[in-house]
């Protein structure tokens, strides 16, 4: 998951960033310059405050996203090896692109809510849940749907699957590159 959550960190503090910058210079233009002046409210002051919240809340909702695509990935696989009742590791599919992405979102939406309950009302958490929902779930469609499926048809018969090799079959190597204590073969 370690990757998932690099890019949900990478996009969604982005976000946070340019969120508490246009919060902050909407709060600046609207503020009275007498009453700022008169309690040191500063232009400074209340990007300081702002865009690190903004910054700090995309984080946690871009960790969520990417444990969510994790597991609806994995999920999705499970579900796949239960109802061919198998033990076999399913190929991946477009579908387990779109299960995941959607697990992403209503782990993401779940997570936009929890970071922004006080700030908003009920209509808003529902607002926010779902644009985040669908936007997770469009971008899954598209992307299993259409991108995936031009990968998956460049490999049809999965000649570039890492074959993996039996526990007891794999040796530690002594000998490792610098930095590195050894690693199994």
């Amino acid at each position: 998951p370690r990757m998932q959550v690099q890019i949900g960190l990478r996009i969604f503090t982005t976000i946070g960033f340019v969120h508490g910058a246009y919060k902050a210079r909407q709060l600046w233009s609207t503020i009275d310059k007498n009453y700022a002046k008169l309690h040191g409210v500063g232009l400074a002051s209340i990007v300081a405050d702002h865009v690190p919240k903004s910054i700090a809340k995309g984080g946690a909702v871009g960790v969520a996203w990417g444990l969510g695509i994790y597991f609806g990935d994995t999920f999705a696989r499970v579900g796949e090896c239960l109802i061919n009742n198998t033990v076999d590791l399913p190929r991946r599919k477009w579908q387990h692109v779109f299960a995941g992405f959607f697990m992403g979102g209503v782990c993401g939406s779940a997570a936009t809510v929890a970071v922004n309950f006080y700030t908003l009302r009920p209509f808003g958490h529902a607002l926010v849940a779902g644009s985040v929902m669908v936007g997770t779930t469009a971008a899954g469609a598209y992307l299993g749907a259409v991108e995936y499926r031009k990968h998956q048809a460049l490999d049809p018969e999965h000649n570039y699957k890492v074959t993996p090799r039996p526990w007891h079959e794999k040796e530690y190597q002594k000998m490792a590159p610098l930095g590195e204590n050894g690693r199994w073969a």
